[in-house]
């Protein structure tokens, strides 16, 4: 984790992108296995966010807070209501 840091966001972004693709495919795969895949493409998306997120100085409760802001709320009103914001 210490040299993805080091390498900085363009290597993060890269990582990222890599792995929502691969969370994509994995995701079309049958089965239990597939399944399985699914699970640990998913934790390398989420790890890698984590390490752009600590980069960047965003807690996880901040994360959590956006979360919960956004629980309940349709995905049309969520996105009407950044668009007002910008």
């Amino acid at each position: 984790m210490v040299s993805l840091l080091q390498a900085g966001d363009p290597k993060i972004l890269g990582k990222i992108a890599e792995e929502a693709a691969e969370v994509v495919a994995a995701a079309a795969e049958p089965g239990d296995e597939g399944r399985d895949h699914l699970v640990r493409e998913a934790a390398d998306l989420i790890f890698h966010a984590l390490v752009l997120l600590g980069r960047h100085d965003v807690s996880w409760p901040a994360v959590e807070a956006e979360l919960a802001r956004r629980f309940g709320i349709s995905g049309i009103v969520e996105k009407e209501s950044r668009s007002s914001q910008g």
